[in-house]
């Protein structure tokens, strides 16, 4: 009995102790099949880029006692040095084409696939969380060259690859749990896992796991049973779904359990089938154990439960614009709130048509891109594709209503400008000294000729053969224009009758027979006609510069007036502009004809002002007949025509010849009156003072004529040269007012029509 108990203790402590693999034997591999399905490309506009991936093959297991295996980070792993030859991955990769809103392609991206047996697997089941333990480690390399072509340039991706990491970026399920007894009798286990895709050349991939799963198998033949289960268990609340799984070898047991209960429950399971509900929300996974003689395969999947709670925090969603106000097509995505249960559900948002707007989803939030207008339905589905919850209408418009309120903003601002600016115009044209000013400026343009005219005659008319020879003597050209005007105006009065009386004087002075009686009564009457005419010139200075001065202020008012127009006006004409877009844009939002009723109107352009043409007739065939019909040097040895009283005389008056300087607008006009006037003026103020010194010097000769006759000859002398000096003041005088009345005469009423025109603009 002792030797019984020895022995049954010897036995005992063999069975505890650890299992080792020979050295000199090349311990039995693990069978690994791994496969990885992705999303397409994310890009915006681009379809493609989805791809797979399979491979198969063995993976060295490390040498030692089976436990260490345990607590080992390279369990199994190709890296090791016993690692037989690696199988070459298959990968197939679909083109990427992406578009711009029009349709047009702008970027294209093909990988060319390759063989690669580039291939690092490798299972860590050391129990560490410090280092992301346990985990299944897999990447393949060189499998392929991309080739993007965009905005007409290319470049390749020499390298494509792709690897994925459960303890970091994939969540594995079950979760990776070998234990000792699985080692020792070997397993046959598969894997699911999701996440992201590490190394994927850009624009050439989706780097986001569409579906992933391993199988490890480990000292299990072929005669082993295996399980396949694939189905997808995303799943809305309360929903239902069969659910199917196929073992080998034939004739075994089916036994199906869900974890945890509360979210995918198992409602019915008969033979190799089962109906799973989606009972709570959250996340799960079911099981399927196959059994035959004795040994089981397993085969698990994940799931989920959703609920949708609410978009939009329950709110209808808005209308949805493709324009901003600038009339830009709007570019960035309409976000809206997403709230699930449990909050990071998974779920994918859907439009019934998708063409007229684009949509994606994170866990919190909604992106709607809108393409063009229409209706359409926005539906939440599950990952496996069942609805969630009612459809949410979408509509899509030209301009959402934010974009409306802020263009009707816009519109009322710029009619509120628009308002200021014309009750300042109808403001300055509605004054009551402008409106006199405006209805006056004819009459006082033509007062102003009158009493001009009175000056130029009293200054230059007298006989033409006089005209002629003291013109000839003095370096004076009196032209034929100075007869035709003297008489169109029909003035009488001349300061020339004095010219004789002077001339009989200085005849006088040279008789020796009777000097000085003839002398003194000559030169006593020379005075005197002198001395009447300085009265009557006098008068009629004092008469023209008063008749200048009112002009001066009529003009003043007018020209004040059209030069703040004339900064006012530009203003208005831009404001009107933006108006008439901003409305325009709002009508075209609305679907409706643009607004009339409280549309101001645009002031009319001057060009289309033909009444008020500003070249005079006699002008017009001028600029109109071509040169080549003139023939102005046929005959160039004969002399031009003198002029004569039959040719017409070419006028220049204010209208007319603003006309030919081509000057912007009523307020360069006037501003080039004005500067007429001014000059007049001071031509006025100047004969004035002529006038009084000469004034001043028959007084002296007065004096001097009732002396001696050596003072009346001393100062006879001095007083013919003041004289003359007086005479060819006056003359020019006179020649000035005649170019003021030729510039100012011709075209008074023209004037009065662009005041009334201006202030019928804004009435």
């Amino acid at each position: 009995m002792r030797a019984k108990g020895f022995y049954s203790a010897l036995l005992a402590l063999a069975a505890s102790a650890p299992v080792f693999v020979s050295a000199d034997d090349e311990p039995e591999p693990v069978y690994a099949d791994v496969q990885m399905d992705s999303l397409p490309y994310e890009g915006e506009n681009c379809e493609g880029g989805d791809w797979s991936l399979n491979w198969k093959g063995p993976v060295y297991v490390e040498n030692g006692p089976l436990a260490d295996l345990l607590i080992s980070y390279t369990a199994f792993d190709t890296s090791h040095q016993g690692q037989r030859a690696i199988p070459s991955v298959k990968f197939q990769s679909n083109k990427v084409t992406c578009r711009d809103n029009d349709g047009k392609v702008i970027m294209t991206a093909n990988v060319s696939q390759k063989n690669s047996n580039k291939v690092q697997l490798t299972v860590s089941l050391a129990q560490d969380a410090a280092y992301n333990s346990p985990a299944f480690i897999f990447s393949a390399d060189e499998m392929g060259v991309c080739r993007v072509n965009s905005a007409g340039t290319s470049f390749e991706y020499p390298n494509v690859m792709a690897s994925i990491h459960t303890g970091m970026l994939n969540a594995i399920s079950p979760a990776l749990d070998i234990t000792l007894e699985d080692l020792q009798k070997g397993f046959n286990k598969t894997y699911k896992f999701d996440g992201t895709v590490v190394g994927i050349a850009p624009m050439c991939m989706g780097s986001q796991l569409k579906t992933g799963s391993v199988n490890l198998r480990y000292k299990s033949g072929a005669e082993d049973p295996e399980v396949a289960f694939n189905a997808c268990l995303h799943l809305a609340k309360d929903e239902t779904r069969e659910v199917s799984a196929e073992g080998s070898p034939e004739n075994g047991n089916y036994q199906f359990t869900a974890s945890p209960a509360d979210v995918l429950a198992i409602t019915r399971q008969q033979k190799n089938s089962a109906t799973i509900q989606g009972k709570t929300p959250g996340k799960g996974e079911v099981t399927v154990d196959y059994t035959v003689k004795g040994k089981t395969a397993s085969a698990t999947i994940a799931g989920s439960v959703v609920e949708l709670v609410n978009i939009n925090n329950g709110s209808a969603i808005p209308k949805l614009g493709i324009y901003d106000e600038h009339g830009k097509q709007i570019r960035t995505f309409y976000s809206f709130p997403l709230t699930l249960n449990p909050v990071d559900g998974f779920v994918q948002m859907t439009l019934a048509n998708d063409t007229i707007a684009s949509v994606t989803n994170t866990a919190t939030s909604i992106q709607i891109q809108p393409v063009k207008t229409g209706k359409t339905l926005l539906q939440a589905k599950t990952l496996c594709g069942s609805d969630i919850g009612e459809p949410t209408a979408i509509e899509i418009v030209r301009c959402d209503d934010e974009v409306q309120e802020k263009l009707r903003t816009k519109k009322e601002e710029y009619k509120q400008r628009t308002d200021t600016i014309v009750k300042r115009i109808t403001g300055l044209t509605g004054d009551s000294e402008f409106q006199r000013a405006a209805t006056e400026i004819a009459d006082t343009t033509k007062d102003m000729a009158i009493k001009t005219g009175e000056s130029i005659i009293n200054t230059l008319s007298f006989g033409e053969a006089q005209q002629a020879k003291f013109a000839a003597s003095k370096g004076i050209h009196l032209s034929q224009q100075i007869v035709i005007n003297n008489q169109r105006l029909e003035v009488a009065g001349t300061l020339w009758d004095s010219y004789n009386a002077v001339g009989d004087a200085q005849t006088a002075f040279a008789n020796p027979d009777d000097m000085t009686a003839q002398a003194k009564f000559y030169i006593g009457t020379a005075v005197l006609v002198a001395q009447n005419q300085a009265i009557a010139l006098g008068k009629t200075y004092g008469e023209a510069y008063l008749a200048a001065e009112k002009f001066g202020k009529d003009l003043g008012i007018l020209a004040g007036v059209a030069d703040q127009l004339a900064e006012l006006e530009p203003q208005h004409s831009k404001l009107i502009k933006e108006y008439i877009q901003i409305s325009d844009r709002l009508a075209y939002c609305e679907k409706t004809p643009p607004p009339k009723e409280d549309q101001p109107l645009p002031p009319q352009p001057e060009e289309s002002e033909p009444q008020v043409e500003e070249v005079p007739p006699e002008e017009i065939p001028v600029t109109q007949e071509p040169e080549e019909e003139s023939e102005p040097d046929q005959e160039p040895e004969e002399e031009p025509t003198p002029p004569s009283e039959e040719t017409p005389k070419k006028t220049y008056g204010l209208a007319c010849r603003i006309q030919d300087l081509k000057a912007p607008g009523t307020a360069q006009k006037l501003r080039e009156l004005k500067q007429l006037h001014a000059a007049h003026l001071q031509s006025l103020k100047t004969a004035k003072t002529t006038l009084a010194t000469w004034q001043s010097a028959l007084e002296k000769m007065k004096v001097a004529n009732e002396g001696t006759d050596a003072q009346r000859a001393a100062a006879f002398p001095q007083f013919q040269q003041e004289y003359e000096q007086f005479l060819l003041k006056s003359a020019q005088q006179g020649f000035d007012s005649l170019e003021f009345l030729q510039e100012t005469e011709e075209c008074p009423d023209r004037l009065q029509i662009k005041m009334d025109q201006v202030r019928a603009r804004y009435n």
